[in-house]
């Protein structure tokens, strides 16, 4: 067959794609990850994460550490936002954040093109897995860990989305006990339907379980699981929050889709 005019694409490895690498419109093809990239316009002020187990949790714990800026916050989209000054946030973060900020993590000026590298996890049903940040390979499963009695599992801007999904899966440690569960969590925000339903926001969690029956063949409440969700509008937030008893963890890993009515 003859080949007329052939175009190749800028190539590299994923990390070698930086703040200045693409030119806006400009096409990047990494050849470790075969992901697909478009340059933008630069966004000044934000930071942008490919997702890896426990992504959130370890940004966020980087950044409660991060004196330079005090109380920069990581969002469930997995961007930092207003942030005074990038390149010194994205320094400190290779080296002293220890999670391969060159992989995952860069100035918000490129955008990842819907290829066939993500194309299983927005259309089709396949197995969806979770990789450390050390692996350089991309989650299609956030993961998090639930190590206090109480505190929020997801959170997001009250007047983004009024519906939410959340599919999990769980394992819940104990002293001597261990849980496994798997569940949807659906959650109805008021406060982002057009006139705002002002504080109501409702959450259901269905879900299965193994029952550790302890012998006796009856169903008692300290043989299942003991972590429960709830839903709460806190300020601008819709948060789902958590509550498990004393001497648990519990880690969860988990997809979200969400719209707006």
């Amino acid at each position: 067959m003859a080949t007329n005019v052939k175009i190749l694409l800028r190539r590299g490895l994923r990390n070698e794609i930086t703040a200045d690498t693409l030119d806006a419109g400009e096409l990047g093809y990494t050849t470790d990850t075969n992901q697909l990239y478009v340059g933008t316009a630069d966004s000044s002020d934000e930071i942008v994460f490919d997702p890896f187990a426990n992504a959130h949790a370890v940004v966020q714990t980087y950044l409660n550490s991060y004196t330079a800026e005090p109380g920069l916050e990581i969002d469930e989209d997995l961007v930092i936002k207003n942030i005074s000054d990038v390149s010194a946030l994205l320094t400190d973060m290779e080296t002293s954040g220890g999670f391969n900020v060159e992989i995952f993590g860069r100035a918000r000026t490129n955008v990842e093109v819907l290829s066939e590298k993500s194309f299983s996890q927005v259309y089709a049903n396949m197995h969806l897995e979770s990789h450390a940040a050390a692996t350089g390979l991309r989650s299609d499963l956030f993961k998090k860990e639930l190590a206090t009695i109480s505190g929020t599992f997801l959170k997001y801007a009250k007047t983004d989305s009024t519906s939410f999904f959340i599919d999990y899966s769980l394992k819940q440690v104990g002293t001597s006990d261990t849980f496994v569960r798997v569940g949807t969590i659906r959650v109805i925000n008021g406060e982002a339907i057009t006139p705002a339903l002002t504080g109501k926001v409702k959450l259901t969690d269905d879900n299965t379980e193994i029952w550790q029956d302890d012998g006796d063949g009856i169903a008692e409440s300290d043989e299942f699981s003991n972590i429960v969700f709830t839903s709460v509008i806190d300020g601008a937030d819709m948060k789902i929050n958590y509550t498990q008893d004393a001497d648990f963890t519990t880690e969860i890993s988990y997809t979200v889709k969400r719209w707006t009515m």
